[in-house]
């Protein structure tokens, strides 16, 4: 990007955190980036050091953490399917968890996820 992105043109990355579906992840006691918190707080900072040295000025992370609602149990397990956020997810065997997810997530707009992204940004 720093070869082919002209002068005064900015790059915008946008990651997933490592609190991504963490009230989820804590039910299930596994997921992914669980327990990765220095990890990806490291990569951000090795991310905006090579943005530094390839000639990029103002470089910054800043964190989203949004809401996000499922509407029904069966809206989260076909995301839960189709993203890895729970390694060997199966829906069969994971049925306790999805139980508990159910009764302590859902409130009165669906079952109550968070959201995390790391935003990195610098101009050339």
């Amino acid at each position: 990007m720093a070869r082919v992105l002209k002068r005064g043109g900015k790059y915008v990355g946008i990651h997933i955190g490592e609190r991504d579906k963490e009230n989820i992840k804590r039910i299930f006691r596994r997921g992914q980036l669980y327990r990765s918190l220095v990890t990806k707080k490291r990569e951000a900072r090795r991310q905006i050091s090579l943005l530094k040295k390839l000639g990029f000025r103002s470089a910054r992370a800043e964190e989203l953490n949004p809401t996000e609602y499922f509407a029904t149990l069966r809206d989260l397990i076909a995301r839960m399917e189709r993203v890895p956020m729970i390694p060997h997810f199966n829906s069969m065997r994971d049925r306790r968890f999805l139980d508990r997810v159910r009764k302590e997530l859902t409130d009165e707009h669906g079952i109550r996820t968070n959201s995390h992204r790391v935003i990195i940004s610098a101009d050339k």
